[in-house]
């Protein structure tokens, strides 16, 4: 802050504490703001602490402006006033007319005023904004207005105004007292201001008893929370009467103004109605014709508006009208074209949404009908009713409201022609046939997206299978799609190609083949036979591997239903393995076992695995009789067992399926049960 600053911030706090130190004080100041009620009360204390008697204040180019066409006289001393900008406050400066010279082009100042003229007129006025009846006397009415005008600004700034009372003589009241204090100042200083401008003697109609209560606030918070409140109060008045002086007009000039109006809305609306003249307005070609000739402006008929300034302008148009009237025969025969493709849009688009309606399995048709206002609008009517449905969301599922947004959502890309569409998993949540309809509407038949670039995030696998691998011939050679995994915050994209996409028998057989630990092996091959539903000898006996943690396996058993389990025979444990040495050359069942039942070893094989899912598996096997993290024992159950409907997978060994989370989880179990491996 400059020195100006310093100084103009020093007069303001000065004056601040001295305009409720006394009655005479503070009637000098609502003075000043009953002739300046357009500025803020932080400028009207300023305005009054340098020129109180100033009765019309205006900004140096305000004065120069078309409105006033007057001229501040040399050496003019502004009137200084702080703008907060950004909390940084700088000065202005404003010049009372006092300040200001007239030219001969400057039109006449006269401030508004209430004559027994117009004073019923401002008692009408006024009681239908307030709500506040008058009686025929307005001084009274403006009284009662001002009293309820600050009972409702103490209703809305109590909370505020209670919380910085202290150190004022306020604070000695209570609450209501408060309360009492706060609306008798407010309503009366209210009633002096407004008095000011309608009396010559305003001092004739208060005691010094009215203003008691004002002396009460002797802060500088509490003086400027009352100052705001009058301020706002008053003017919000004062503005009123402004508005009801600039209506106070005789019947004539009503009537006469009222006609100027009707003829401004008549042309108006006339050019509206040119403006917006297209097809919607021209489909039917019987009424082509007309229809041009009555958007011409016959400007006689605007008796207000007929200036040779307004023909100029209405010949322009006039003429382009009947330039066009000239090629009626031409624009018939293209408003005709227009209206039958229109027609076969129309029919191809409903045959392409009730198509899919019917083949993804719901019961809706759609009809695009032409409303009254001349546009169309999409319509949806259960199967074989034609009463159209209105409430969609009390009719229609969720699957089915999402179903038709992305049909709609379809239209709308084919309409706007974007350079690339994102679309965020939008098929996982419906069911096989609904989710190949949908795949199949967007890329192949009627294929809106086709030949557009597309990404698709979906968790659903099966639309990968069958967009890249089964049915890649149907929908081209351009698609692709990876594989997105976040690891440590980096995102990872692996590209899937068709070989990628293998039945699982293949992958268990392939990972049999590579893994180098006998125990990765069984995993591959202990699921292999859960997915042929082979449950033999084999199965059994691999069932009793990975259950060693219970630790009753040493003699394996067979589970023959209901829970209930008996030992297996030799000739079952020798066929068993067997079968599973046609996979594992080298697998003998107590070797195994033991394996299994060392958890420093297995716990060694999980920190050297590369692969997330065999890891899982590992963390299964030494968790068997312990406690687990429910959300990894669900996505374990489900990675150990079959529990999905994919024919197809990817290889777990290259696609890390198992989320990050998942794994921290095994991650941060496995390290509390470690122990230091011997040297």
């Amino acid at each position: 802050m400059n020195a100006k600053e310093r100084f103009y911030s020093g007069l303001a706090k000065e004056t601040i504490g001295k305009i409720t130190s006394n009655t005479d004080n503070w009637t000098s100041f609502l003075r000043t703001m009953s002739r300046n009620y357009e500025f803020t009360y932080p400028e009207q204390v300023m305005i009054y602490a340098q020129r109180p008697n100033a009765t019309f204040c205006k900004p140096y180019e305000d004065w120069n402006a078309e409105n006033y066409r007057r001229y501040v006289k040399r050496g003019s001393t502004g009137i200084a006033l702080f703008v907060m900008n950004r909390d940084k406050p700088y000065l202005r400066y404003v010049f009372d007319v006092a300040d200001t010279g007239v030219r001969r082009s400057s039109p006449e100042l006269k401030p508004w005023e209430v004559t027994p003229e117009n004073r019923s007129y401002v008692m009408e006025a006024m009681e239908r904004t307030f709500g506040v009846a008058a009686d025929g006397v307005l001084e009274a009415q403006l009284e009662d207005i001002a009293s309820a005008l600050a009972a409702e600004y103490w209703d809305d700034y109590k909370k505020q105004f209670l919380d910085i009372v202290a150190n004022s003589f306020l604070e000695e009241y209570d609450e209501l007292n408060i309360e009492v204090a706060f609306k008798n100042a407010v309503a009366n200083s209210v009633s002096y201001t407004m008095y000011c401008r309608f009396v010559e003697s305003p001092d004739n109609y208060f005691e010094h008893e009215d203003f008691q209560k004002v002396f009460d606030f002797n802060t500088r918070q509490t003086v400027n929370a009352l100052g705001t409140a009058v301020n706002a109060i008053s003017t919000r008045m004062f503005q009123e009467i402004e508005k009801a002086n600039a209506s106070n007009i005789t019947d004539d000039q009503k009537h006469f103004l009222q006609a100027i109006k009707n003829d401004v809305d008549c042309l108006y609306q006339k050019l509206c109605d040119l403006k917006s003249i297209g097809f919607r307005n021209l489909k039917d070609v019987a009424q082509i014709e007309s229809t041009l000739r009555n958007k011409k402006i016959d400007l006689p008929n605007y008796a207000n508006l007929n200036s040779d300034l307004m023909r100029s302008k209405t010949n322009v148009l006039n003429t382009t009208i009947d330039g066009v009237l000239n090629r009626i025969i031409q624009l018939r025969i293209k408003i005709s074209r227009q209206n039958a493709l229109i027609r076969n849009i129309i029919s191809r688009n409903q045959k392409e949404i009730n198509d899919f309606l019917r083949y993804a399995g719901y019961h809706y048709t759609v009809s695009i009908e032409e409303s009254e206002g001349k546009n169309y609008r999409l319509l949806l009517h259960y199967e074989d009713h034609r009463e159209a449905i209105n409430a969609v969301q009390a009719h229609l599922s969720y699957g089915e409201r999402n179903a038709l947004a992305l049909l709609l959502f379809m239209y709308s890309i084919k309409r706007e022609t974007p350079d690339l569409v994102i679309l965020d998993d939008p098929i996982s949540s419906f069911d096989g046939n609904k989710k190949f309809a949908i795949v199949n509407m967007l890329f192949k038949e009627p294929g809106y997206l086709r030949g557009k670039t597309v990404l698709l995030l979906t968790h659903e696998f099966g639309t990968v299978v069958d967009m890249v691998h089964t049915m890649k011939r149907n929908f081209g050679a351009v698609s692709t799609a990876a594989f997105l995994s976040t690891r440590n915050g980096v995102l990872q994209e692996q590209q899937i190609h068709a070989d990628d996409i293998k039945a699982y028998p293949a992958i268990a057989e392939k990972n049999i083949a590579e893994s180098t630990d006998p125990l990765n092996k069984l995993i591959y091959l202990r699921r292999l036979m859960e997915f042929e539903n082979n449950k033999n000898d084999a199965w059994q006996l691999l069932s009793n591997v990975f259950h060693v943690g219970d630790g009753t396996r040493e003699a394996p058993m067979k589970c023959i239903g209901n829970g209930i389990e008996i030992p297996m025979t030799p000739d079952e444990v020798q066929k068993g393995t067997e079968d599973i040495k046609k996979y594992i050359l080298d697998f003998d069942y107590q070797m195994a076992y033991q394996r299994m039942e060392d958890q420093n070893l297995l716990i060694s094989l999980y920190d050297s695995t590369e692969a997330n899912y065999e890891r899982l598996q590992i963390y299964r096997l030494i968790f068997i009789g312990r406690p687990m993290n429910v959300v990894v024992q669900k996505f374990v159950n489900e990675t150990y067992h079959v529990e999905n409907d994919y024919m197809f997978q990817l290889d777990p060994r290259i696609y890390d399926t198992v989320p990050q989370y998942i794994v921290d989880v095994c991650n941060q179990a496995i390290n509390e049960l470690r122990t230091v491996q011997p040297a």
